[in-house]
Protein backbone atom coordinates (compact mmCIF):
# COMPACT_ATOMS: atom_id res chain seq x y z
CA UNK A 1 0.00 0.00 0.00
CA UNK A 2 0.76 3.37 -0.71
CA UNK A 3 0.67 6.66 1.94
CA UNK A 4 1.43 9.71 2.46
CA UNK A 5 3.56 11.18 5.56
CA UNK A 6 4.53 14.97 5.89
CA UNK A 7 8.18 15.77 6.85
CA UNK A 8 8.90 17.40 10.34
CA UNK A 9 11.45 19.74 10.46
CA UNK A 10 13.28 19.60 14.49
CA UNK A 11 16.39 21.51 15.32
CA UNK A 12 16.74 23.21 11.75
CA UNK A 13 19.17 20.34 10.50
CA UNK A 14 16.54 17.05 11.03
CA UNK A 15 14.01 15.74 9.34
CA UNK A 16 11.52 13.11 10.87
CA UNK A 17 8.84 11.08 9.32
CA UNK A 18 6.40 9.31 11.41
CA UNK A 19 6.42 5.52 10.33
CA UNK A 20 2.85 4.04 9.72
CA UNK A 21 1.12 2.35 13.21
CA UNK A 22 0.75 -0.84 11.09
CA UNK A 23 3.43 -1.05 9.74
CA UNK A 24 5.23 -0.98 13.25
CA UNK A 25 3.43 -3.26 15.13
CA UNK A 26 3.23 -6.04 12.43
CA UNK A 27 7.03 -5.92 13.31
CA UNK A 28 7.13 -5.17 16.24
CA UNK A 29 9.04 -2.03 16.56
CA UNK A 30 9.44 -0.28 19.35
CA UNK A 31 11.00 2.93 20.99
CA UNK A 32 14.48 2.07 20.25
CA UNK A 33 14.57 -0.51 17.75
CA UNK A 34 17.27 0.00 15.18
CA UNK A 35 15.91 0.26 11.55
CA UNK A 36 17.99 0.09 8.42
CA UNK A 37 17.54 2.51 6.11
CA UNK A 38 19.11 1.34 2.38
CA UNK A 39 19.37 4.72 -0.43
CA UNK A 40 17.99 2.86 -4.04
CA UNK A 41 18.09 5.21 -6.54
CA UNK A 42 15.40 7.81 -5.72
CA UNK A 43 13.57 5.36 -3.05
CA UNK A 44 14.35 4.95 0.89
CA UNK A 45 13.91 1.04 1.84
CA UNK A 46 13.31 1.19 5.43
CA UNK A 47 13.95 -2.82 7.28
CA UNK A 48 13.88 -3.54 10.94
CA UNK A 49 17.65 -4.49 11.83
CA UNK A 50 16.78 -7.58 12.76
CA UNK A 51 14.65 -8.93 9.45
CA UNK A 52 16.79 -7.44 6.74
CA UNK A 53 15.64 -8.65 3.67
CA UNK A 54 17.42 -11.68 1.95
CA UNK A 55 16.14 -12.38 -1.76
CA UNK A 56 16.35 -16.19 -2.36
CA UNK A 57 15.51 -18.41 -5.46
CA UNK A 58 15.38 -22.07 -6.53
CA UNK A 59 16.53 -22.46 -10.09
CA UNK A 60 16.54 -25.82 -12.24
CA UNK A 61 18.40 -24.96 -15.06
CA UNK A 62 18.06 -27.76 -18.08
CA UNK A 63 21.62 -26.40 -19.94
CA UNK A 64 24.20 -23.35 -19.54
CA UNK A 65 24.08 -23.90 -15.62
CA UNK A 66 26.65 -21.26 -15.23
CA UNK A 67 24.83 -18.40 -17.24
CA UNK A 68 21.70 -18.99 -15.28
CA UNK A 69 23.74 -18.63 -11.52
CA UNK A 70 25.16 -15.56 -12.97
CA UNK A 71 21.93 -14.57 -14.15
CA UNK A 72 20.49 -14.79 -10.53
CA UNK A 73 23.42 -12.88 -8.87
CA UNK A 74 23.33 -10.09 -11.85
CA UNK A 75 19.83 -9.41 -10.98
CA UNK A 76 20.89 -9.09 -7.18
CA UNK A 77 20.03 -12.29 -5.31
CA UNK A 78 21.20 -13.26 -2.14
CA UNK A 79 20.94 -16.60 -1.90
CA UNK A 80 20.31 -19.00 -5.22
CA UNK A 81 19.43 -22.80 -4.79
CA UNK A 82 20.81 -24.68 -7.98
CA UNK A 83 18.77 -27.85 -8.49
CA UNK A 84 21.19 -29.92 -10.61
CA UNK A 85 19.86 -32.27 -13.71
CA UNK A 86 23.54 -34.02 -14.01
CA UNK A 87 26.62 -34.47 -12.47
CA UNK A 88 28.44 -32.32 -15.20
CA UNK A 89 26.32 -29.28 -14.12
CA UNK A 90 28.21 -29.09 -10.65
CA UNK A 91 31.76 -29.32 -12.67
CA UNK A 92 30.12 -26.09 -14.97
CA UNK A 93 29.28 -24.53 -11.86
CA UNK A 94 32.94 -24.44 -10.33
CA UNK A 95 33.87 -22.79 -13.46
CA UNK A 96 31.93 -19.56 -12.47
CA UNK A 97 33.52 -16.80 -10.00
CA UNK A 98 31.27 -14.55 -8.97
CA UNK A 99 32.75 -11.77 -6.75
CA UNK A 100 31.47 -12.29 -3.31
CA UNK A 101 28.97 -15.21 -4.23
CA UNK A 102 30.59 -18.48 -2.75
CA UNK A 103 29.25 -21.86 -2.38
CA UNK A 104 27.77 -22.43 1.52
CA UNK A 105 26.46 -26.08 0.99
CA UNK A 106 26.09 -29.12 -1.51
CA UNK A 107 24.13 -32.56 -2.09
CA UNK A 108 23.95 -34.50 -5.01
CA UNK A 109 21.15 -32.38 -6.29
CA UNK A 110 21.26 -29.22 -5.07
CA UNK A 111 23.94 -26.52 -4.34
CA UNK A 112 23.74 -23.27 -2.65
CA UNK A 113 25.12 -20.28 -3.31
CA UNK A 114 25.29 -17.15 -1.07
CA UNK A 115 26.47 -13.57 -0.82
CA UNK A 116 29.00 -13.21 1.80
CA UNK A 117 29.91 -9.94 1.42
CA UNK A 118 27.63 -6.93 0.94
CA UNK A 119 28.48 -4.71 -2.34
CA UNK A 120 28.88 -0.90 -1.88
CA UNK A 121 27.62 1.48 -4.21
CA UNK A 122 30.61 3.74 -3.55
CA UNK A 123 32.60 1.21 -5.14
CA UNK A 124 31.24 1.33 -8.34
CA UNK A 125 33.81 3.87 -9.94
CA UNK A 126 36.94 1.83 -8.62
CA UNK A 127 35.54 -1.64 -10.34
CA UNK A 128 35.05 0.74 -13.55
CA UNK A 129 38.26 2.27 -13.51
CA UNK A 130 39.94 -1.24 -12.75
CA UNK A 131 37.70 -2.83 -15.65
CA UNK A 132 39.17 -0.22 -17.92
CA UNK A 133 42.91 -0.98 -16.46
CA UNK A 134 42.47 -4.92 -17.26
CA UNK A 135 41.11 -4.18 -20.92
CA UNK A 136 44.39 -1.84 -21.63
CA UNK A 137 46.54 -4.89 -20.55
CA UNK A 138 44.69 -7.44 -22.71
CA UNK A 139 45.17 -5.28 -25.76
CA UNK A 140 49.09 -5.36 -24.50
CA UNK A 141 48.94 -9.28 -23.83
CA UNK A 142 47.09 -9.74 -27.80
CA UNK A 143 49.96 -7.65 -29.36
CA UNK A 144 52.44 -9.89 -28.03
CA UNK A 145 50.29 -12.73 -28.84
CA UNK A 146 50.10 -13.95 -25.13
CA UNK A 147 46.64 -16.00 -25.05
CA UNK A 148 47.24 -17.70 -22.09
CA UNK A 149 47.42 -14.24 -20.09
CA UNK A 150 44.39 -12.60 -22.11
CA UNK A 151 42.28 -15.40 -21.60
CA UNK A 152 42.79 -15.06 -17.47
CA UNK A 153 42.33 -11.71 -17.92
CA UNK A 154 39.23 -12.02 -20.18
CA UNK A 155 37.64 -14.11 -16.73
CA UNK A 156 38.96 -11.16 -14.76
CA UNK A 157 37.20 -8.74 -16.67
CA UNK A 158 33.70 -11.10 -16.49
CA UNK A 159 34.16 -11.03 -12.76
CA UNK A 160 34.44 -7.25 -12.52
CA UNK A 161 31.48 -6.36 -14.81
CA UNK A 162 28.88 -9.00 -13.70
CA UNK A 163 29.60 -7.54 -9.86
CA UNK A 164 29.13 -3.77 -11.55
CA UNK A 165 25.74 -4.81 -13.19
CA UNK A 166 25.25 -6.70 -9.83
CA UNK A 167 25.41 -3.01 -7.97
CA UNK A 168 24.15 -1.10 -10.68
CA UNK A 169 20.77 -3.41 -10.40
CA UNK A 170 20.45 -3.41 -6.51
CA UNK A 171 21.44 0.16 -5.41
CA UNK A 172 21.75 2.17 -8.83
CA UNK A 173 24.24 4.82 -10.05
CA UNK A 174 25.06 7.95 -7.45
CA UNK A 175 23.06 9.72 -10.09
CA UNK A 176 20.26 7.97 -10.32
CA UNK A 177 19.31 8.98 -14.28
CA UNK A 178 22.45 7.69 -14.91
CA UNK A 179 22.20 3.86 -14.02
CA UNK A 180 20.97 2.09 -17.18
CA UNK A 181 23.81 4.18 -19.21
CA UNK A 182 26.00 2.62 -17.12
CA UNK A 183 24.91 -0.46 -17.17
CA UNK A 184 25.18 -0.22 -20.70
CA UNK A 185 28.81 0.69 -20.88
CA UNK A 186 29.53 -2.10 -18.07
CA UNK A 187 28.17 -4.32 -20.51
CA UNK A 188 29.50 -3.28 -23.60
CA UNK A 189 33.18 -3.06 -21.68
CA UNK A 190 32.80 -6.67 -21.34
CA UNK A 191 31.67 -6.91 -24.71
CA UNK A 192 35.46 -5.29 -25.78
CA UNK A 193 36.99 -8.10 -23.62
CA UNK A 194 35.36 -10.89 -25.27
CA UNK A 195 36.08 -9.60 -29.20
CA UNK A 196 40.05 -9.71 -27.75
CA UNK A 197 39.67 -13.15 -26.66
CA UNK A 198 37.79 -14.26 -29.97
CA UNK A 199 40.71 -12.71 -31.70
CA UNK A 200 43.49 -14.26 -30.11
CA UNK A 201 42.27 -17.61 -30.53
CA UNK A 202 42.66 -17.31 -34.33
CA UNK A 203 45.80 -18.36 -36.36
CA UNK A 204 47.23 -14.82 -37.56
CA UNK A 205 47.32 -15.08 -41.47
CA UNK A 206 48.27 -11.44 -42.08
CA UNK A 207 50.39 -8.81 -40.35
CA UNK A 208 48.53 -5.67 -39.29
CA UNK A 209 51.08 -4.21 -36.52
CA UNK A 210 49.86 -0.74 -37.82
CA UNK A 211 46.16 -0.94 -37.27
CA UNK A 212 46.13 -3.36 -34.16
CA UNK A 213 48.59 -0.28 -32.66
CA UNK A 214 45.79 2.70 -33.74
CA UNK A 215 42.82 0.06 -32.20
CA UNK A 216 45.10 0.41 -29.03
CA UNK A 217 45.43 4.19 -28.89
CA UNK A 218 41.49 4.10 -29.77
CA UNK A 219 40.89 2.47 -26.62
CA UNK A 220 43.07 4.60 -24.75
CA UNK A 221 41.24 7.58 -26.30
CA UNK A 222 37.83 6.66 -25.32
CA UNK A 223 39.02 5.88 -21.74
CA UNK A 224 40.00 9.11 -21.27
CA UNK A 225 37.06 10.44 -23.00
CA UNK A 226 34.54 8.74 -20.41
CA UNK A 227 36.39 10.44 -17.57
CA UNK A 228 36.86 13.62 -19.20
CA UNK A 229 33.88 13.98 -21.40
CA UNK A 230 34.07 16.58 -24.19
CA UNK A 231 32.46 18.08 -27.71
CA UNK A 232 35.99 17.83 -29.15
CA UNK A 233 37.21 14.95 -27.68
CA UNK A 234 33.87 12.87 -29.25
CA UNK A 235 34.36 14.63 -32.37
CA UNK A 236 38.04 13.35 -32.28
CA UNK A 237 36.62 9.46 -31.68
CA UNK A 238 34.37 9.90 -34.42
CA UNK A 239 36.63 10.85 -36.99
CA UNK A 240 39.08 8.31 -36.16
CA UNK A 241 36.10 5.36 -35.64
CA UNK A 242 35.71 6.10 -39.55
CA UNK A 243 38.91 5.84 -40.01
CA UNK A 244 39.37 2.43 -38.03
CA UNK A 245 36.45 1.22 -39.70
CA UNK A 246 37.53 2.09 -43.60
CA UNK A 247 40.83 0.96 -43.17
CA UNK A 248 39.47 -2.44 -41.44
CA UNK A 249 37.34 -3.43 -44.52
CA UNK A 250 40.21 -3.24 -46.83
CA UNK A 251 42.19 -4.74 -44.32
CA UNK A 252 39.85 -8.20 -43.18
CA UNK A 253 41.01 -9.87 -46.49
CA UNK A 254 44.01 -10.58 -45.88
CA UNK A 255 44.00 -10.91 -42.08
CA UNK A 256 40.89 -12.52 -40.10
CA UNK A 257 42.58 -10.74 -36.81
CA UNK A 258 40.88 -7.41 -38.24
CA UNK A 259 36.70 -8.35 -38.11
CA UNK A 260 37.21 -8.91 -34.30
CA UNK A 261 39.35 -5.67 -34.07
CA UNK A 262 36.95 -3.64 -36.36
CA UNK A 263 34.10 -5.19 -33.72
CA UNK A 264 36.31 -3.68 -31.07
CA UNK A 265 36.10 -0.08 -32.31
CA UNK A 266 32.68 -0.56 -33.30
CA UNK A 267 31.24 -1.50 -29.69
CA UNK A 268 34.02 1.59 -28.13
CA UNK A 269 31.80 3.40 -30.71
CA UNK A 270 28.49 2.96 -29.46
CA UNK A 271 29.51 3.86 -26.01
CA UNK A 272 30.63 6.67 -26.99
CA UNK A 273 26.60 7.46 -26.67
CA UNK A 274 25.85 6.86 -22.98
CA UNK A 275 28.90 8.57 -22.03
CA UNK A 276 27.43 11.81 -24.09
CA UNK A 277 24.38 11.00 -22.37
CA UNK A 278 25.40 11.06 -18.97
CA UNK A 279 27.12 14.36 -19.32
CA UNK A 280 25.10 16.42 -21.53
CA UNK A 281 24.70 18.94 -18.89
CA UNK A 282 28.35 19.79 -18.63
CA UNK A 283 29.41 19.92 -22.33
Amino acid sequence: STMKRKVIQLAGKTFVVSLPISWVRERNVKKGSEITVTERQHHLIITPSDEEEERSITITPQEHVKRHLADMYIKGYDIVHVNLSSSGQFKELQEEDLLGFELVDKTKTVCTYKNVSQPLAQELPTMVRRVFFILKEMHEAYVNNDKEHLLALETTTNKFTNYCKRLLNTQGSSIPENTVLLYAIVRDLEVVGDYYKYAVKLPKKGSSPGYVKKVGLYLEEFTQFYYNTSEDAFSSLHRKYKELIEEGLKLTQKDSHIHYLMSIVETIHIMTGPVLTMNAEHI
